[in-house]
């Protein structure tokens, strides 16, 4: 009776938490094509739930509708998690081939088109399990149910891979809240994919399933901050750039005809790029990308990207960090200097965690920070 009470108890908040985020999302002011995706798969994953609710407590006795409309929201969970990661990565306006995903959604629905038409006498018979119609689409909506989930996930998974490198090249930090929180994302998926594959008890799949809700909820708003206002940038996609009239949005594909002829284009870039970076210390911003500069110096981000690959031999992680460590040098040699702990420093140098700070420091100067400053403060009294 306890578990039976439980279960409900589950079921009903991860209702409540998803109605909340539905909510705070539909109040953001700006929503970046990710937050719609996310406002969409959060509201069809509480209403699945939803629909599960109503024969839990049977009362799809009374709207077996309701309940059947939910039976092909499974479909969904894949392509809206990948299309989620896709555009959290890529900030691009909406692509309308990406509509192509939810095929298998509209096929489902189609196969039970039928039952809207059957009498309510029928409808129940159906939810009861005292009709052996639709057993064979019931039969193919798990397997094509099962498929998608498991493609999807393993896509997600090869896809941030292929993130986490490019994070180097395009980020001044690798220690990235939004590269974990959706990792976190798919990997609380694929638990409830296992859940539903191997343990085919409907209570507890859709309480995992709800539990899924609630922590997506806590760690969006307390982690990764999904849920708040920030401001949005969007990147135009290669047809677009290609069909600018400004001559700075260049694509690769005209740069690498004549790569040669380009190092001129790509110092230009460069110098550009580095007399911003130290004029406004840009790099003071612990969240700075390669897609902030080049929207500031109206590039490309990818051209941005190989110009200070090619020119300087470093990527922008490198870059930046090399030049956070030489502020926080700056900083340990000005005369108030020891009223500050070394990573209050660092902090105000642009470094955003200790282990990025001291990771960087030791790589760029060859010793620990605290060494360093050991050996800067002794010169400093044989000098005097």
């Amino acid at each position: 009776m306890l578990f039976l009470e439980m279960v409900e108890y589950i079921l009903q908040s991860g209702i409540i938490i998803s109605i909340f985020l539905c909510l705070l999302l539909v109040k953001k002011k700006e929503k970046s094509t990710a937050e719609i995706i996310l406002l969409f798969w959060i509201f069809a994953s509480g209403y699945i739930t939803f629909s599960y609710l109503l024969v839990y407590n049977g009362n799809y006795l009374n709207y077996p509708t309701l309940t059947v409309l939910g039976f092909g929201i499974p479909l969904l969970s894949g392509p809206f998690m990948y299309l989620y990661i896709k555009y959290q990565t890529k900030p691009l306006y909406f692509s309308k081939i990406d509509l192509l995903h939810f095929i298998p959604f509209v096929l489902s629905n189609l196969l039970f088109i039928q039952f809207y038409f059957l009498s309510f006498d029928s409808k129940i018979e159906f939810l009861k399990g005292q009709s052996s119609v639709f057993e064979t689409e019931n039969f193919l909506r798990f397997i094509a149910t099962c498929v998608s989930g498991i493609v999807y996930i393993l896509v997600c998974f090869f896809y941030l891979h292929s993130y986490r490198k490019r994070l180097k090249f395009e980020f001044s930090y690798l220690d990235s809240i939004n590269f974990n929180w959706m990792l976190m994302l798919n990997i609380g998926l694929l638990l409830v994919w296992i859940i539903v594959i191997f343990i085919p008890d409907d209570r507890i799949i859709f309480s995992s399933s709800s539990i899924y809700l609630i922590c997506l909820g806590f760690f969006g708003i307390s982690q990764a901050q999904i849920f708040t206002e920030r401001e949005l940038f969007f990147v135009q996609s290669k047809s677009d750039l290609a069909d600018s009239d400004n001559k700075e949005y260049l694509t690769e594909t005209l740069l690498a005809k004549d790569e040669s002829s380009n190092i001129q284009y790509f110092e230009e870039i460069y110098n550009k790029s580095i007399e911003l970076i130290k004029v406004e210390k840009l790099y003071l911003n612990p969240e700075l990308k390669v897609l902030d500069l080049a929207i500031l110096l109206n590039v490309h981000p990818n051209l941005m990207s190989r110009a200070i690959n090619q020119i300087s031999g470093a990527n922008f992680y490198d870059l930046i960090n090399k030049m956070r460590v030489e502020e926080f040098i700056r900083r340990t040699r000005t005369e108030d200097s020891q009223k500050y702990t070394i990573m209050a420093m660092a902090f105000d140098s642009g470094f955003n965690s200790k282990a990025t700070f001291y990771r960087n420091f030791k790589a760029i100067v060859g010793t620990l920070p605290s060494e360093f400053l050991k050996s800067n403060q002794g010169s400093r009294e044989s000098n005097t």
